[in-house]
């Protein structure tokens, strides 16, 4: 193995190795292991090591949940609570200062990792010239528990120390700490809005590019937390009593919470609890708070399809009436009947000729704009009056 040159960062000192003309750093942490009484706790940045961090293995993803995804997309392994880490892609080490570009994944909160098995930042860092960083960080009940006053959103603050630690220690790496875009896709695309709105993460980065982020629901929700303390015999609020309980166990009712309701899929994710996260994303863009930063956010074409194409039951709307599970579908986002017929003449009008107006299609339809589309249109609208580099794109 080819190895870099070793670079004193403010937490120690790191070696990583050289693989077709870029130079790799993997499995640097940044904050100290959120276990025992870190779990659920705000991250700690990582103490200084004195010995040479060999930085040549992936760190441990967080713990993974079970979705319908990770049937299609396979376990991500190996899965820890020690999984405050990140990697680095760069062109070269000097003092070039390139653009930075943060990546955080998705998965529904709950899954997913930094790991190039997934996302390998070679041809992005190679093809720009960009330093590409990734980072996993704490996912589901382990990342965000809502326990008003106790805990919140500390997946969120883990991707911030993260950031801080890159804004520290990028330019050794030859990046530019003053040009930082953090990027994600799914719950990565909601993280990187939700960070918009945080004030711990003011100033850390400069540019967002949000992909396929879902609407943010401005509700703060404490249910999901109640409902899986009562699963684990934990009495209300003692946090003393959870940081006993294994990680695995804590997963396992978890991943029974969201099986028993597939609405519960975002269970775990940022919420709007007044401190961490002071008011809703699209408020912060209405009113100004992100004037200064550069804002791009699309969507995909029919991003409800690699939902509907995992339900079996959605596969049965074109041989039965499935206008009548259109008019469901609708009634329970509270939409009277009379509305719901209307809106789906709308769709059919619209989509006559062009696409397919089955009622699986127009199901997919509905479920792209609801879920992604239309949220995204107000971020837009509202960034566009403050920033004027602000861009949508829609990928076909």
């Amino acid at each position: 193995m080819n190895k870099t040159v070793i670079i004193e960062t403010k937490s120690g000192k790191i070696q990583g190795f050289k693989e077709n003309g870029i130079e790799i750093f993997k499995g640097i942490p940044y904050g100290e292991p959120p276990i025992d009484d870190l779990r659920f706790s705000p991250p700690v940045l990582k103490k200084y090591w004195d010995d040479i961090l060999e930085a040549t293995e992936y760190g441990h993803c967080a713990h993974q949940g079970h979705t319908q995804l990770e049937d299609f997309m396979g376990k991500l392994q190996p899965e820890s609570e020690d999984c405050l880490n990140l990697n680095i892609w760069t062109p070269s080490i000097d003092n070039k200062k390139r653009p930075v570009m943060f990546w955080i994944h998705g998965g529904s909160f709950i899954f997913g990792g930094g790991i190039d098995t997934v996302y390998d930042g070679s041809a992005l860092a190679r093809r720009g010239d960009v330093v590409v960083v990734t980072i996993n960080y704490r996912l589901g009940a382990l990342g965000y528990l809502h326990l008003p006053g106790v805990t919140a959103n500390v997946g969120h603050l883990d991707q911030i120390l993260a950031l801080k630690w890159v804004c520290d220690n990028i330019g050794l790496f030859g990046g530019d700490s003053s040009n930082v875009t953090i990027f994600g896709e799914s719950a990565g695309g909601y993280s990187v809005v939700a960070l918009a709105a945080m004030p711990a993460a003011k100033g850390l980065f400069h540019r967002i590019i949000a992909q396929s982020a879902p609407a943010i629901d401005p509700k703060v929700t404490k249910k999901p937390s109640k409902k899986l303390m009562r699963m684990l015999d934990v009495e209300k609020g003692d946090l003393d009593a959870l940081r006993k309980i294994s990680p695995e166990k804590i997963i396992e009712a978890q991943n029974k919470l969201i099986a028993e309701d597939p609405t519960n899929l975002l269970a775990f994710r940022p919420l709007i609890d007044g401190e961490t996260l002071p008011m809703h994303p699209l408020k912060a863009f209405q009113n100004g708070a992100c004037k200064d930063i550069e804002f791009m956010i699309g969507t995909n074409l029919d991003e409800a399809k690699l939902f509907t194409a995992l339900d079996p039951e959605m596969s049965k709307m074109n041989n039965v009436d499935g206008e009548k599970h259109l008019i469901g579908f609708l009634g329970r986002l509270g939409i009277d009947l009379a509305k719901s017929k209307a809106i789906i003449d709308a769709y059919k009008q619209a989509r006559e000729g062009i696409f397919s107006i089955e009622p699986l299609e127009i199901m997919n339809a509905l479920l792209t704009d609801y879920i992604f589309r239309i949220s995204t249109i107000h971020l837009l609208e509202a960034q566009s009056k403050h920033q004027s580099n602000t861009y949508n794109y829609l990928f076909t």
